[in-house]
C-alpha cells in the first residue's frame, strides 16, 4: 500500500514504532500495537465475527488478483 494513498495521520514514524515497541517490551507484553489509530483498528477488528472477517478478506484479496 502506498503511503501517499492514506492520510498522513495514518502512518507512524520509525521512531514512534520503536519507542512504542520498547515500552511494550519493558511491560512484558508479547504483542505490541503502537499508535492509538492502530489500537482502535485492532480493537474494532476483534469485534467483527470471524465469518464476516473471512468473507471480507476473501473479497478484498481476490479482487486484487491475490490468492
Amino acid at each position: 500500500m502506498a503511503p501517499s494513498s492514506l492520510p498522513k495521520a495514518g502512518w507512524l514514524s520509525v521512531d514512534q514504532v520503536v519507542a512504542g515497541s520498547l515500552r511494550d517490551l519493558e511491560k512484558g507484553r508479547v504483542l505490541s500495537v503502537p499508535g492509538v489509530q492502530y489500537k482502535a483498528l485492532t480493537t474494532a477488528a476483534g469485534m467483527i465475527p470471524r465469518t464476516l472477517a473471512a468473507r471480507l478478506n476473501r473479497g478484498l484479496f481476490t479482487t486484487r488478483g491475490r490468492t
